[in-house]
């Protein structure tokens, strides 16, 4: 009996550490930190550069969505 609870616990463990890890690289769960995926005609934008002033694009946050309309785009210099 004693081999059976080892295994069981041991692989309860296993689910647990899987369930962490499928938590950390779930790409909705940066949402609920206040970020927002940006998508244009259904495809995610990556990079500001994909993005002119006047367009209208779409967002998603962890409990909606919406479109909004780029007033104005700004490139960082730095990257």
């Amino acid at each position: 009996m004693r081999s059976v609870s080892s295994y069981i616990n041991r692989e309860k463990l296993l689910l647990k550490n899987l369930k962490t890890e499928l938590v950390a690289v779930n790409p909705k769960q940066p949402l609920r930190r206040g970020y927002c995926l940006i998508h244009k005609d259904g495809v995610p934008v990556t990079s500001a550069y994909e993005l002119k002033a006047g367009e209208s694009v779409g967002f998603k946050m962890w409990d909606g969505s919406g479109k909004m309309d780029v007033t104005e785009v700004n490139y960082d210099k730095e990257i």
